[in-house]
């Protein structure tokens, strides 16, 4: 996700978040279309805490990555090191 992306999904998350809100708290009886709202912001709540679960895999993954390549780019190196003494 590029840093466009990232700030796009925050905006829309927020703006979602806030238009819900306001909604909740303009329906101040306890009815059932309050109850819907209620549950929707939980939803969505839901939602950005998976979201944020699935970026920190990436994140995780992507470092674990690179460690891996470093350490081949080192194999590698030390092989050729190895090879010039041998010769």
């Amino acid at each position: 996700m590029t840093l466009l992306q990232n700030q796009i999904y925050e905006a829309n998350f927020n703006y979602i978040g806030q238009a819900l809100i306001k909604a909740y708290d303009t329906k101040k009886d306890n009815n059932q279309s309050t109850k819907e709202l209620g549950n929707l912001i939980k939803c969505v709540n839901e939602m950005h805490m998976f979201v944020m679960g699935l970026r920190n895999e990436v994140q995780i993954l992507d470092y674990k990555i690179k460690l891996a390549e470093a350490d081949k780019l080192r194999a590698i190196e030390r092989a050729r090191k190895s090879e010039k003494l041998i010769k």
